[in-house]
C-alpha cells in the first residue's frame, strides 16, 4: 500500500497493536487486503476510461483473470469459442 501511496504510516508497535484491537492477523489482513483492492479497482477504472482501443481494453482485462489464476491464458478474450474464462 505504500507503494500506491496508500499508507503513511511507520509500521510501529502501536499499528501492530491495532491488528489485535481488530481481532488478530486474519481480520487485520482482510482489511489490509480490502482495502488494496478498493485502491486497485478505482485506479484501473480511471486507466480504463482513458482507453481508446478495444483491444488494448480486452487484453488488459485478460491480464487481470490470468494474474487472478482463472483464465486460460491462450484464451480469446473476446468470449469467442477459441477460449473459456471462469
Amino acid at each position: 500500500m505504500a507503494a500506491l501511496g496508500l499508507y503513511d504510516g511507520s509500521n510501529t508497535a502501536a499499528e501492530h497493536a491495532a491488528a489485535a484491537r481488530l481481532g488478530g492477523d486474519g481480520p487485520y489482513r482482510m482489511r489490509l487486503a480490502n482495502a488494496l483492492l478498493g485502491a486497485v479497482q478505482v485506479e484501473a477504472m480511471l486507466v480504463e476510461s482513458a482507453a481508446t482501443d478495444p483491444e488494448d481494453l480486452a487484453a488488459a482485462h485478460h491480464q487481470q483473470l490470468a494474474t487472478a489464476g482463472v483464465a486460460d491464458v491462450d484464451a480469446d478474450v473476446s468470449g469467442g469459442s477459441e477460449g473459456r474464462h471462469a
